[in-house]
């Protein structure tokens, strides 16, 4: 519960940088009516309706604890190791997260989110070797067509000559 608690806050913090960093995107005079600003507020809004969600299921799960309070005992070993276990597969997944980051612009987007998605989709479904393969390489290449050919947004091609 007390995990919950610092992820809620976390994100609130983490929506509210991110909305310092979206209102410091440089308005033009021309262009699109809506402006730059848009989609990345619309993102940092759902990190906090996200948070307040979490936050709201916290509150009716305490309100039900305390109707049925069990009396709190000491963690078992096989509690404590799994949490160990949970907080380290937390860790892996995060600089997994940044190495996708750090090679995003090197390798481009097709390499690096196909590396990315194998690496979570294998480790979390060990055994679906083919639906694994199917998502991490489809993915980013529809992804990729559909941004580049009818979105006209470009996305870094890194190391392919496209």
């Amino acid at each position: 519960m007390k995990v919950d608690r610092i992820i809620v806050a976390v994100t609130i913090a983490f929506a509210a940088a991110y909305f310092y960093q979206t209102g410091q995107i440089e308005l033009l005079a021309f262009g699109d009516p809506i402006g730059p600003r848009m989609f990345p507020y619309l993102i940092g809004a759902l990190f906090v309706i996200g948070a307040a969600t979490l936050a709201f299921e916290l509150s009716r799960q305490a309100k039900h604890q305390e109707v049925n309070a069990p009396v709190d005992s000491p963690p078992t070993p096989e509690e404590r190791q799994r949490t160990r276990q949970v907080h380290w597969m937390i860790g892996a997944v995060c600089a997994w997260v940044l190495l996708y980051i750090f090679a995003f612009d090197r390798l481009g987007y097709v390499l690096s989110s196909i590396a990315f998605l194998a690496g979570l989709t294998f480790y979390f479904h060990p055994r679906k070797w083919f639906v694994n393969s199917a998502v991490s390489l489809l993915l980013p290449i529809v992804t990729y067509v559909v941004f580049h050919n009818f979105l006209h947004v470009s996305l870094p091609a890194g190391i392919l000559p496209f």
